[in-house]
């Protein structure tokens, strides 16, 4: 019987197949016991990077393709990220995520600086110190400056800006006495090098939870190395800000023969 013009010629695939992809990435930093949920995810992708190798006989009247050998050669994840934390920044500044702020503690001390004027900015090289006094220096009487009318003080930074001359005072010096209390490593105040690793080393898993499509998945890559995939924006417009990563997927030894570079587990709905 002749199919009509408004049928399709065979069945079309059962429209339950219909998926949009949603789901969770989870990160287990190397050498580490803890897997947790890596940052709110926008766009996550993987791409292939293969080699072809192919043999044309040459037993007919023209060239023919008789066989074809696939070398997988690189797998590259791609993701853009919506959420910030200390393994995130890490990755993108290309960083230990394990590295943190050591300081020692810091007696009252006075530092000395030249030439003060409205608007400079004056480095304590100190977090979380406290000012106990800021003057012009001057021998005998010194001229204070007074907080928040002669200068402001940022005390996460250490950094102190003079915001007016004092009336009198002697232009040539200003002196800040401070201290500063210690910070332990046991504190957990990130602190890193730019460009001081060749990237975040990590497991990486996908939890598909999609509500649309026949089953769920579980993607693992056992071992990536995270690095920017752009540039970063330190500022930009008045929207919630994303950012990118690429990781590169690397084999390991140890595992099934075919899941070296990572496994795919479907997961049936209930």
């Amino acid at each position: 019987m002749a199919v009509s013009s408004g049928s399709a010629v065979f069945t079309p695939p059962p429209i339950e197949g219909l998926f949009c992809p949603r789901g969770q990435l989870t990160i287990k930093p190397l050498g580490s016991d803890r897997e947790f949920v890596f940052s709110e995810v926008v766009e996550f992708s993987s791409e292939t990077e293969l080699t072809e190798s192919e043999f044309r006989s040459k037993s007919f009247p023209r060239s023919r393709l008789r066989k074809k050998t696939v070398f997988a050669d690189s797998l590259t994840l791609s993701m853009t990220l919506a959420t910030m934390n200390r393994y995130t920044l890490a990755a993108l500044f290309m960083a230990s995520a394990e590295s943190n702020l050591v300081q020692t503690a810091i007696e009252s001390t006075t530092l000395e600086f030249e030439d003060p004027r409205v608007g400079d900015i004056f480095d304590l090289e100190a977090f979380d110190a406290t000012v106990a006094s800021v003057t012009d220096g001057a021998s005998g009487t010194p001229k204070a400056y007074e907080l928040n009318v002669h200068y402001t003080f940022d005390v996460a930074s250490g950094r102190l800006e003079v915001i007016r001359i004092p009336d009198g005072a002697v232009t040539t010096n200003i002196a800040i006495t401070f201290s500063a209390a210690a910070i332990p490593e046991s504190a957990a105040r990130q602190a890193f090098g730019i460009l001081s690793t060749q990237g975040l080393r990590c497991k990486l898993t996908w939890r598909e939870l999609g509500a649309e499509g026949p089953f769920n998945w579980l993607a693992e890559f056992w071992d990536v190395e995270l690095r920017p995939s752009e540039g970063f924006a330190f500022v930009g417009g008045d929207e919630f800000s994303n950012f990118g990563l690429n990781g590169s997927v690397y084999a390991v030894n140890g595992k099934p023969a075919g899941q070296e570079y990572g496994r795919v587990v479907v997961i049936p709905k209930t």
